[in-house]
């Protein structure tokens, strides 16, 4: 596993297996014309990437969580066969808690404040696509701050590229633009018009990935060719086509090749790896897409933990009820009942006797 800037002077080696984009960030048109022709030449890329990330304030109403935009300059690239990460918040009802330090302690210990807001969002078993080896028996996993993806049915079928979807998120998700608002628990509550989901969280895409630039390659950035480019007049254009490296006209040698798209590369940072999902999902595509699938199939047939399913407001109070006060009123009726029997067996034993005597 080696670590690349990217650049000209580190670029993709010629036999690298597979390519993680986590979180790329900006990226020049070099950049990504070195992306496109690797995969244009069969082969394997890992695209994690989000929207927003947040931070968290101390407000007099509560706690806030101050959005912090994303560079998503990849669409410009994979939108072309596709795909593209929504740049807007992905909000959903199936979220997790997340403790913060309050800044106060007492003693030596110091006091966390549980925050639930609907953009810290948890994918359960059941938006899971089962069929697709990758997320076979995956457990549940943290899809921290991610966004959706927006797909373009038309232009994969006119490209010829295959894909599947592996997980999604629930039916009571939605979307909203944010304008650097921060988020809270008042402005973050949804109305039933408003679930659009489930949206599409992760993508599996196969296929000859087309030469998007359609002839010479961008020049480095930092360079004199960039420079010209940039309008530096006709002259440096001319130095510089006398003096530059050859570069390749065009694309070449093209085979089909793997892209795999997540909306989220917080889900792969170092405190959410941990969590058994992630952990096993980002596995699970190194080994598949690498080595092929035989090995996910064997680490599928282990146990993995089940989350309890998520219960609505109306199924918790039934569940109270049941426990709490149907039970004993079951158990009352019983008790009315065999009294009326035993009342019913007494009165036919004395008149069983009044009638011998």
């Amino acid at each position: 596993v080696n670590r690349i800037a990217l650049t000209r002077d580190d670029p993709i080696p010629n036999k690298a297996k597979i390519l993680l984009l986590l979180n790329p960030g900006k990226l020049s048109d070099r950049q990504r014309y070195e992306i496109n022709r690797y995969l244009y030449q069969g082969g394997t890329v890992v695209l994690a990437a989000q929207g927003y990330k947040f931070t968290f304030a101390h407000q007099l109403t509560g706690i806030e969580a101050v959005p912090q935009k994303q560079d998503l300059e990849i669409n410009k690239l994979i939108e072309k066969w596709g795909v593209k990460i929504n740049e807007d918040v992905l909000l959903d009802e199936r979220s997790q808690v997340i403790s913060l330090t309050s800044g106060q302690r007492i003693g030596p210990f110091a006091i966390e404040m549980p925050v639930k807001l609907p953009n810290q969002i948890i994918v359960r078993e059941d938006t899971i696509n089962r069929s697709a080896p990758i997320t076979n028996r995956l457990p549940s996993l943290a899809y921290l701050w991610g966004s959706a993806l927006d797909l373009a049915e038309n232009v994969m079928k006119e490209k010829g590229i295959q894909s599947t979807v592996l997980f999604t998120s629930s039916e009571k998700s939605w979307i909203t633009p944010n304008n650097g608002t921060n988020l809270s628990e008042a402005n973050t509550q949804p109305t039933i018009k408003e679930f659009k989901g489930k949206f599409p969280l992760a993508l599996e895409m196969e296929g000859q990935f087309t030469d998007t630039f359609n002839g010479a390659p961008p020049a480095w950035p930092g360079t004199k060719a960039a420079e010209a480019a940039q309008g530096e007049g006709a002259q440096a254009s001319t130095t510089v086509k006398e003096s530059a490296p050859a570069e390749p006209k065009k694309m070449d040698n093209a085979k089909p090749g793997r892209l795999l798209v997540v909306g989220c590369s917080q889900a792969f940072s170092e405190d959410l790896i941990q969590n058994p999902g992630n952990l096993n999902l980002f596995a699970n595509i190194i080994d598949g897409l690498v080595l092929g699938e035989d090995l996910i199939k064997i680490r599928a047939k282990t146990g993995f933990v089940r989350d309890i399913k998520s219960l609505s407001n109306a199924e918790k109070v039934w569940f109270k009820f049941f426990t709490v006060a149907l039970i004993p009123i079951i158990l009352f009726l019983a008790a009315l009942g065999r009294l009326f029997i035993r009342k019913k067996e007494k009165e036919f034993y004395l008149a069983a006797l009044t009638g011998k005597s």
